[in-house]
């Protein structure tokens, strides 16, 4: 995950790291939003999935976004 830097669209030093990225769920229940890959996706079952959780790192000034896996492993 990104630990530093500096806006790449803006140059600006003022960033927002590690913001949670909300999925809105049945009944409007939280959730952290997670990025899904399978190693077999052709398997009907025992796909092999492999999740992990995303967090933003936000530009202050201008509003420019990324996202991260936090334990993309």
């Amino acid at each position: 995950m990104r630990k530093s830097g500096v806006c790449p669209k803006c140059m600006s030093n003022d960033i927002v790291a590690n913001a949670r990225v909300v999925d809105r769920r049945h009944f409007n229940i939280e959730g952290a939003l997670e990025i899904v890959a399978y190693e077999n996706p052709e398997a009907l079952l025992f796909k092999g999935k492999q999740a992990a959780t995303v967090k933003a790192w936000v530009c202050k000034d201008c509003g420019f976004t990324e996202l991260y896996c936090v334990d993309p492993e």
